[in-house]
């Protein structure tokens, strides 16, 4: 597949796995909830990807239903904003950020967002990451 067939895809992914695109919000029917795909991208390095679910674990057990979404670029080599996991929350309070870092494993490097910062889930999506875990 060439670089632009790969982008367009990776777009067309992103519009259908999220149920936005770049912004523009696509609303669900009026009876269901907005529920994300779980994707896991197994050309990731095994290990990665499991400090990655275990990341996701102790997320979930920290924000509980807060934790809406997780999305980790395909390697801990791979950096956007000096991170390679996007972590949403529902909203961020205090305390958050240094809460998210504590549990994170060795090599990840999350960068924390509201579920409003629909620009940094786009830019880790076309960047290659994918999501690897989700509560909602």
């Amino acid at each position: 597949m060439s670089r632009d067939g790969l982008k367009v895809t990776t777009l067309l992914l992103t519009k259908l796995l999220t149920g936005y695109y770049f912004g523009r919000v696509i609303k669900p029917h009026r009876h269901q909830a907005m529920m994300y795909s779980v994707v896991v991208n197994l050309r990731s390095p095994k290990d990665w990807r499991l400090k990655v679910q275990e990341f996701v674990a102790r997320l979930e057990d920290r924000f509980d239903g807060r934790l809406l979404l997780l999305v980790a670029l395909p390697s801990p080599s791979d950096l956007l904003y000096d991170s390679n996991v996007l972590v949403v929350l529902d909203d961020v309070r205090p305390g958050d950020l240094e809460a998210v870092v504590s549990l994170a494993p060795e090599d990840v490097n999350p960068l924390v967002v509201p579920s409003e910062d629909r620009d940094a889930v786009d830019a880790f999506l076309l960047r290659g990451g994918l999501r690897i875990g989700h509560k909602g």
